[in-house]
């Protein structure tokens, strides 16, 4: 394995964990129903979660992404 690989690989997981990190932030299963965590709201099957959060949280979304990619990017 070349360095540079090790690098995007490292990259990669950071990435994985961001997203792990802010789905379950987002989202919430209580059985087979999904629940939002932003407002409690639910039951929503996948396709009216993702809708859901698109259309009404879009925004707390996006400063989610932020403050986390601030916090991974100050780690290094």
């Amino acid at each position: 394995m070349r360095s540079n690989e090790k690098i995007y690989i490292t990259k990669d997981r950071r990435l994985e964990n961001l997203v792990l990190s802010v789905s379950s932030t987002l989202i919430t299963r209580r059985g087979s129903s999904i629940y939002c965590r932003l407002c409690g709201r639910g039951p929503l099957t996948r396709r009216g979660a993702y809708l859901h959060l698109l259309r009404v949280h879009e925004q707390d979304i996006g400063k989610i992404l932020r403050e986390e990619l601030i916090r991974i990017t100050e780690q290094e």
